[in-house]
């Protein structure tokens, strides 16, 4: 069960940082602006972009670590034991 609240809550997660980094191209006026808030162009100079960004990076490091040290522990000697029974028939 917490595994699986882990996937789909990393896949929100996922979804919401990665807002923070993905540009859609408007059609009128051919600038880029964030896919999570429109009214901000992407690269610009603006306080409110930097911070967007700045917390998409953070965020897409902390998915990483927590990914990185739940597959460690699954997959390590004693994970094997203690989680086979997602495995058993």
């Amino acid at each position: 069960m917490a595994v699986a609240m882990f996937m789909v809550g990393s896949s929100f997660f996922v979804k919401g940082i990665l807002g923070g980094i993905d540009c859609t191209p408007d059609a009128t006026s051919g600038k880029n602006y964030l896919d999570i808030e429109p009214s901000i162009e992407c690269d610009s100079a603006l306080p409110e972009y930097s911070g967007i960004y700045t917390k998409s990076l953070c965020g897409v490091a902390l998915w990483i670590a927590m990914l990185s040290l739940i597959l460690t522990k699954f997959l390590s000697e004693g994970g094997k034991y203690r989680y086979s029974f997602l495995t058993t028939k």
